[in-house]
């Protein structure tokens, strides 16, 4: 769990995700991209991808995560944490939905259908925009890896995991998977 993504979020770098097999697809996943609708033309979904509308997923989950009116992979300003909006359509039953924020799981609902929805504030905890270490950063000041310190300021990412069970005899066994790309909050 604590890898190269977190590390790469927890200095600063603002990515979205998507998921891609690069081997003759031995198995399968999805770069999923969100765009308006009725997307006429080639500048609409370039700009999706420029905007980091876009979400990871190893099998045809939908998942749609929001902030008022920002989508997953956008940006806002805000005094108070915002109300998160999240909904996942599994193939297969959900075992667990989390959000993670800085890099630590600030949320998790279990449930037993295939599709949840919820919305979720952060009231308490907004004020913390610390990062959680990961095992590859040693000294956040001063990253070995090369990459720049975390910016200065009040700031915090957030995004869901939706994590389907593997199967009826095998139903605490995690399955398939789907991450939404983050929104990023800036205080």
């Amino acid at each position: 769990m604590n890898g190269l993504i977190w590390n790469a979020l927890g200095v600063g770098y603002k990515m979205g995700f998507i998921a891609s097999s690069d081997h003759w697809s031995t198995h399968i996943a999805y770069a999923n991209l969100l765009v308006p609708d009725r997307v006429t033309s080639r500048a609409d979904i370039l700009d999706a991808l420029r905007h980091r509308r876009t979400y990871a997923s190893t099998d045809n989950i939908i998942l749609d995560f929001s902030a008022d009116s920002v989508v997953q992979g956008g940006e806002m300003q805000a005094a108070q944490s915002p109300t998160f909006h999240v909904k996942v359509q599994g193939t297969e039953p959900l075992l667990r939905v989390e959000i993670i924020k800085n890099n630590r799981i600030v949320f998790s609902q279990t449930a037993e259908a295939k599709t949840l929805e919820f919305t979720y504030r952060d009231n308490e905890k907004f004020a913390d925009t610390s990062v959680a270490p990961t095992d590859q950063v040693k000294n956040w000041s001063a990253p070995e890896t090369g990459i720049r310190p975390r910016p200065a300021g009040k700031a915090a990412y957030y995004y869901v995991r939706a994590i389907q069970r593997f199967s009826r005899d095998a139903p605490d066994r995690e399955g398939e998977t789907a991450w939404s790309s983050p929104i990023f909050v800036k205080q």
